[in-house]
């Protein structure tokens, strides 16, 4: 008995605070604020849509955007006061176009009705839109036409000419060879700043503006989204001509009746239509289309009992004549083909046809219009992107004071310009409340990266460094955004960081060098030196010693090669390192940017005991490693190389002037003449030697 009441008194505790529990979670629920379970796009989103003329898109995207898109900016207007909206596609709805040839679309499959298990996993794409290819997409195609231009191929034909002329100095003159640096130097370099290229300039603003995937809008917030649809998908070749070159027309089209500068255009197209219309009778009955489009739309003005009323009325029924149509007696609202009284009841007359016919053209051509076309914004409302990853896509730098953009080497250089400061944008999505690190910031001396957010967004990050001394070229610098977690992201992570995004500093760069020992000719072959040859300096760095400056041996501004003419005589043995620089930026080299000069290798001969013979080498520099670290090998071999031995450890006796080995016990025997190889670098440093070894 007494554990049944201890039973039931445990129950009622358990009861009564559930209840108090409850009652507690309804009060708060109260007056807490309610979050949406599901917001709408449609509900939250405003979207406007403006087509960009050609002649704008040609001087602000380029000739070849201009000639292959429609460009649309679409004005979007993000209202809700708790979600970003997340832009998944922009696309273009054709279907009640006149031109579109659509006749509608069958409803997707469904797992039920399609047999497929897996149809509820699919999606596919609708016959009437067409949807804005996405700025990468774009960029590359002008990035690649911008190689093709007119302006690229007369630069490159005049920088060969110039480097042809610069490459036999040879048997000319002095006058001959001022000319020919005068063209290299002052006349290519002077064509290419009055034919400025702004392929640079435009490729950052379709970067900037261009249509993305996964732009996020704030709330509350609005954004322009330049959209690009390729005209090839939706008009055909004439029209396209047409669109080109009056894009008007295809907003209103029946403008094309009453412009005489369109004459020729608009009677071809009529003809196709209908061989019998002309554009003076269809633009005679547009007034009368206008009227009835107006009262189908609207309904009549029977109720309209004044004058003017009357006269409307009277009006009406006269533009109906003149397409064939009359109103029905039974139904005002109704309107059908004026019938043949003598004929049989219900039978047209081929006038009163024929008469229609200008009704069905003008209203095939007020069809036309791209008023019919929408722009649609797709997406999805968030009501939080902070525990999202950070996503880089693109880097912009701003111009440096007294230098320019980040691709002129002083910008990298010029420590005096902005004193030092260099300002930028990263591009991307979900950047809010990021941090911009550099990841090899310390190493090069950049110092003070600050993230700006002033100006700053979910798609940009605004950022600042210092310059204390000058990068080299070719340098890759590694960006990344970490932005902390909160939340429930926060209990596994208190930070996420976006994917590094490489940038490679411009400037000149070697790919290759080759040196002539015969000749003593060094020949570095790179990019990016053309208007620069008074800045550049190179400096040899010996084994031991001082450095060795030189200079390059012609004007070759517009050339992709510097020769060194007549290196002094090198004689220290050993890994001769380079360093070139433009002003007061160093060209960051290959790794293996040395000269190998090779030791002096005298002789070759046996000593020590005649229990224990040696093999005796003497020379100069014979302690000398190479670029890699590698020091000299020796090799002993008999005279037709059968036979072949690695010398291996010299004695602790040897050093830069003499090295001794001891004589492998096997190169004794028949073999009397041997010869010593010395190999530096991977390859012979000196000719063979002669050995003889007695009995």
């Amino acid at each position: 008995m007494k554990r049944l009441v201890t039973c039931l008194m445990l129950l009622i505790c358990f009861a009564c605070n559930a209840f108090s529990q409850d009652k507690a979670l309804e009060k708060a629920a109260s007056n807490g604020k309610p979050v949406p379970t599901q917001i709408t796009v449609r509900n939250n989103v405003s979207a406007e849509a403006v087509l960009i003329p050609q002649d704008d898109v040609r001087r602000i995207f380029g000739k070849e955007i201009a000639n292959h898109y429609a460009v649309i900016e679409v004005n979007v207007g993000n209202k809700s006061p708790d979600a970003a909206l997340i832009i998944h596609g922009v696309f273009i709805d054709y279907t009640g176009w006149g031109l579109s040839g659509t006749g509608g679309q069958a409803p997707p499959a469904t797992a039920a009705n399609s047999g497929n298990p897996f149809a509820n996993f699919q999606s596919s794409t609708n016959s009437g839109h067409v949807a804005s290819e996405e700025y990468r997409i774009v960029r590359d195609q002008a990035q690649n036409a911008s190689l093709f231009s007119g302006r690229s191929w007369t630069m490159r034909a005049l920088t060969l000419a110039a480097n042809i002329a610069g490459a036999y100095p040879f048997g000319l003159s002095k006058v001959e060879v001022r000319y020919f640096s005068a063209f290299s130097g002052v006349l290519v370099p002077g064509i290419e700043k009055l034919w400025p290229d702004d392929t640079s300039q435009q490729l950052l603003r379709i970067s900037d503006y261009g249509y993305r995937t996964n732009k996020v809008i704030p709330k509350e917030s609005a954004e322009i989204v330049v959209c690009f649809f390729p005209i090839d998908r939706f008009l055909t070749p004439g029209f396209r001509t047409l669109f080109l070159r009056s894009p008007a027309l295809f907003f209103a089209p029946l403008q094309m009746l009453v412009d005489r500068k369109l004459g020729k255009s608009v009677d071809g197209l009529l003809k196709t239509i209908n061989k019998d219309l002309d554009r003076r009778t269809l633009a005679g009955a547009m007034p009368c289309y206008i009227r009835i489009i107006r009262d189908l739309e609207y309904g009549p003005r029977s109720k309209d009992t004044s004058v003017r009323g009357q006269i409307n009325r009277n009006a009406d029924e006269t533009c109906l004549g003149i397409f064939g149509l009359r109103r029905d007696p039974k139904d005002s609202v109704k309107i059908d083909l004026i019938e043949d009284s003598t004929a049989e009841a219900g039978h047209k007359t081929d006038k009163s046809k024929k008469e229609f016919e200008k009704f069905l053209a003008l209203d095939f051509i007020a069809h036309m219009s791209l008023n019919y076309v929408t722009v649609t914004v797709d997406g999805a409302m968030t009501i939080d992107t902070s525990s999202m990853a950070p996503k880089l896509e693109g880097l912009k730098f701003d111009s440096a004071e007294n230098c320019g953009g980040d691709q002129i080497p002083c910008f990298w250089s010029d420590l005096a310009s902005d004193a030092g400061i260099r300002t930028g944008t990263l591009f991307g999505s979900y950047l809010t409340g990021g941090t911009i690190e550099i990841v090899e910031a310390e190493d090069l001396g950049l110092k003070d990266v600050t993230t700006v957010f002033e100006g700053s967004n979910d798609q940009m990050l605004n950022f600042s460094l210092t310059l204390t001394k000058p990068v080299p070229s070719g340098t890759k610098l590694h960006f990344k955004v970490t932005k902390p977690l909160t939340g429930v992201a926060a209990l596994n992570a208190k930070t996420t960081e976006s994917r590094q995004l490489e940038y490679v500093v411009s400037g000149p760069a070697i790919s290759d060098i080759a040196y002539d020992s015969a000749t003593r000719i060094l020949t570095l072959t790179g990019e990016g030196f053309a208007g620069a040859p008074a800045n550049l300096a190179i400096k040899l760095h010996p084994p031991t010693g001082d450095d060795l400056d030189i200079k390059p041996f012609m004007d070759s501004s517009s050339t992709d090669k510097l020769v060194v003419f007549k290196v002094p005589a090198l004689t220290t043995a050993g890994c001769w390192r380079i360093q070139l620089s433009m002003g007061a930026q160093t060209v960051l080299m290959p790794e293996d940017n040395g000269l190998l000069v090779s030791p002096a290798v005298t002789k070759a001969t046996l000593g020590g005991t005649a229990e224990a013979k040696q093999i005796i080498i003497t020379g100069t520099g014979l302690d000398s490693v190479d670029c890699a670290g590698g020091a000299l090998s020796y090799t002993l071999a008999n005279a037709d190389e059968s036979k072949t031995f690695k010398l291996g450890n010299p004695t602790a006796s040897s050093n830069s002037t003499k090295v001794t080995f001891a004589l492998p016990a096997l190169a004794t025997g028949a073999d009397k003449t041997w010869k010593v190889k010395v190999l530096f670098g991977g390859k012979p440093a000196v000719d063979p030697i002669k050995l003889t070894v007695p009995d």
